[in-house]
C-alpha cells in the first residue's frame, strides 16, 4: 500500500510541473492576449475541467489589472 500510495503521490506531482511547463511555455510563446488566453486554457483543460476562464495581467503603465 505504501508503494502504491508514493507512487501516486509522484504521478500527481509530475502531472502538476507537465502542467506548469506547459503554461510558461505558452506565455513564452504568446505575446498578444488573445493567443495568451487561448494557449493557456487549451493546456489547463487536459488537467482540469472548467466552464469560465480569466487571466489577470498587470498594467504596469497604469499600475492596474486588466
Amino acid at each position: 500500500d505504501l508503494v502504491e500510495e508514493r507512487t501516486e503521490k509522484l504521478n500527481q506531482e509530475k502531472e502538476r510541473h507537465r502542467l506548469l511547463l506547459e503554461i510558461n511555455n505558452a506565455i513564452i510563446a504568446n505575446l498578444d492576449r488573445e493567443s495568451l488566453f487561448t494557449a493557456v486554457t487549451q493546456a489547463l483543460r487536459k488537467f482540469l475541467a472548467f466552464d469560465v476562464a480569466s487571466i489577470c495581467l498587470l498594467d504596469r503603465k497604469r499600475d492596474v489589472f486588466r
